[in-house]
């Protein structure tokens, strides 16, 4: 029989271990015999990592009724009140620990990273630099402070830091950006080049230095990530596709990286289409005269999903449409080219070829699978025939918004560290409890989804969108990617106020801006969140708008509508006007590519337009606090501070408006911010 000095051993060396859901078993029965702040302090680090705030809260008040004047106790009542949003309370204890302890590194360390995230830079800056004082080999608090040091763009103090902190994997993906970003790029990618963990920063690196996309250590480093499956091709195309762009000709067409960035993205570089389409045009040809087509089927086939990819978006000639429809080889290779003009034929059977499997499970198994994941979508609240509701219901029907590929996430922030390190000035949402509810009202076919589920760790989903096909979309991609914590509902946003249930967090991107009466779409969201609680918008810039309105109206007095054959119809007369016409400044962007995101940019049934100033009254009746805009780049955040510095929270909608004004293409995505409902100024209480 173990005894209790066993059992203590056996709990620190789970401990060690990170065995938390043992630690906290084992630990729960050993408490029985009364309070022992070994036990306490084990408990209090497994909870806080099983994300139980709960148990950890009791645990540590516990702890310091038993060890008040021990450091240590202090240092875990610290790190508990700083994961429930309780700054106030977390401050008051980390500065007790080191206060009883203070020739305790950490402790220096702990109230440095909390001072800056909770935007007192210096102070963080001097708590950290104590902390190195201490302990000079303390890497990771070398890493904080080349972290402020680079969001200064102090990057020579920063890599002055780094020297420190090289062993850690974000310390030297750090140190590399800061190579580049200060002038030195070709040092970053020989540093990038050392390591194993080098990731999308090799691109970045790569995108400012030029002179090395011809390495061919460069290239080795790429395909060795391209086969571990760590190359992002939608994110990463724009610098694969400029290292490839000398070798486009035939060639090409063998390069395995190049075929992974055809199936993997779609191509946005209007030169790179023109030579896809050239190509697609003279494989036709050679198949429709009975010739051999030169390259490999595996070749035709990643264009054939490419222009799966890009919903069959590039111009068709009369030539190549009489040649298609005489095409009656069934030959692969024939199959291939088909499916890069279009859906293949419903009595298309499975192919034995393996090599048009990706076009079988493009053209017939996903379309299968949404079809049979849509009949168990719940229903409420349909639009009204003849309502603006319901024609953009039609449109996103035909035409499911946005097309993406390949989704992926990583949920390892709470909300209240992601809300902190955003905006510092403002009480985080109420959430008491590792799991919470999130709605995403006007989800559309789930990449939101998945952005949500990659920021904030334990959310439960509520998706709601009108196009049950999006809906259907956005379920394949859920499943398919193993998202679990998510529900979708067909609804009209307009008609959910008794849903019967609120949430602390709401997100509503990119939608209300296509309601007839937005406001009353904002109200309803009102009424859906707790006090407390957050809500994000994304509305239209009417400023940064300027150049989509343009091409709008060329459209418009065009005479081109929104059907698949008019789209593509006007791209190729877009692109017959000089480039400085303002129109033609759509062509660099990202949703001119696919069919499905042009027509939502250009061709949709209803849109509205904002300037910033429109902003305030519009908070005021709803009654919601303006907290701050998200997704703003450094260089606007720093211009900003330079021209109103006495904004230091950067809420002042005044100033903001003064500053889109001089800046229009501030808010060239959309105008995304967040707001808060008014509630409780504090959560939760500080320990004692």
């Amino acid at each position: 029989m173990m005894t209790s000095s066993d059992l203590l051993e056996q709990l620190e060396s789970l401990a060690k271990g990170k065995q938390h859901a043992e630690v906290v078993a084992l630990g729960g029965k050993l408490l029985e015999s009364g309070p022992n702040s070994q036990v306490l302090r084990c408990l209090i680090q497994a909870e806080l990592c099983r994300g139980d705030l709960e148990s950890a809260s009791r645990h540590a008040q516990e702890l310091l009724e038993l060890e008040p004047q021990a450091a240590l106790s202090q240092q875990l009542a610290g790190l508990v009140c700083w994961t429930r949003a309780d700054l106030v309370g977390a401050e008051k204890h980390f500065r007790q620990a080191c206060a009883l302890q203070p020739e305790e590194a950490e402790h220096h360390f702990h109230l440095g990273w909390l001072l800056q995230m909770s935007g007192r830079s210096y102070e963080g800056g001097f708590s950290l630099q104590r902390a190195i004082q201490l302990r000079p080999d303390y890497p990771e608090a070398h890493l904080r402070m080349a972290w402020w040091f680079a969001r200064r763009h102090d990057h020579g103090l920063a890599l002055k830091s780094l020297e420190s902190c090289q062993n850690l994997a974000s310390g030297r993906l750090l140190l590399a950006r800061c190579l580049f970003q200060s002038g030195r790029p070709q040092e970053a990618v020989e540093r990038l080049l050392a390591q194993e963990d080098r990731g999308a920063a090799l691109l970045e690196a790569l995108a400012c230095c030029p002179q090395a996309w011809k390495d061919e250590r460069v290239h080795q480093a790429l395909r060795a990530m391209q086969g571990q499956g760590a190359l992002d091709m939608a994110r990463q195309q724009a610098v694969l596709l400029t290292m490839l762009r000398p070798q486009r000709g035939p060639s090409i067409w063998q390069d395995s990286l190049f075929l992974d960035v055809l199936r993997g993205s779609v191509i946005c570089q209007w030169d790179f289409e023109e030579f896809l389409r050239q190509t697609r045009r003279e494989w036709l040809a050679q198949l429709s005269s009975g010739r051999e087509v030169p390259v490999s089927l595996e070749a035709m086939v990643a264009l054939a999903v490419q222009c799966w990819n890009n919903e069959f978006i590039y111009a068709v000639t009369l030539e190549e449409a009489d040649q298609l429809d005489k095409l009656v080889d069934t030959r692969p290779e024939a199959m291939a080219i088909r499916a890069c003009y279009g859906p293949l034929s419903e009595d298309w059977s499975e192919p034995a070829d393996e090599q048009l499997k990706p076009l079988w499970l493009r053209h017939r198994q996903w379309p299968a699978r949404e079809q049979e994941l849509a009949a168990g979508i719940a229903t409420r609240g349909m639009p009204t025939e003849g309502s603006v509701s319901q024609k953009v219901q039609r449109q996103y029907q035909e035409n499911p918004y946005p097309r993406y590929l390949a989704p992926r996430y990583l949920a390892t922030l709470r909300p209240h560290e992601w809300f902190l390190s955003l905006f510092p000035h403002a009480t985080p949402p109420p959430i008491r409890s590792s799991t919470f509810p999130v709605l995403v009202a006007g989800c559309g076919t789930g990449q939101h989804l998945f952005s949500v589920a990659s920021r904030f760790a334990g959310a439960r989903l509520l998706g709601v969108d009108l196009s049950l096909a999006s809906l259907a979309y956005a379920a394949r991609q859920t499943e398919e990617a193993g998202l679990k914590e998510v529900e979708l509902l067909q609804a009209d946003l307009c008609e959910l106020a008794d849903l019967g249930r609120t949430f602390p967090i709401i997100e509503c991107v990119g939608v209300l801006h296509h309601l007839e009466q937005p406001l009353k779409g904002a109200k309803v969201l009102c009424e859906l969140l707790e006090p407390g609680g957050f809500l994000k918008i994304g509305l239209y810039s009417r400023r940064a708008r300027r150049e989509i309105m343009a091409a709008q109206q060329l459209a418009q007095s065009g005479g081109f509508d929104a059907t698949a054959e008019s789209i593509r119809n006007f791209r190729q007369f877009l692109r017959t006007f000089p480039a400085d016409e303002p129109a033609r400044w759509v062509d660099r962007v990202s949703d001119f590519y696919s069919t499905s995101n042009i027509r939502d940019m250009l061709f949709h049934v209803q849109e509205h337009c904002y300037e910033v100033a429109e902003l305030a009254p519009m908070l005021q009746e709803l009654g919601l606090e303006f907290v701050g805009f998200e997704n703003l780049p450094h260089e606007t955040s720093a211009s900003y501070h330079a021209m109103f510095p006495d904004d230091g929270d950067m809420t002042n909608l005044f100033y903001w408006d003064k500053f889109e004004e001089i800046y229009p293409q501030t808010f060239l995505g959309l105008i995304q911010f967040w707001c808060r409902k008014p509630g409780p100024r504090s959560e939760v209480d500080s320990l004692a």
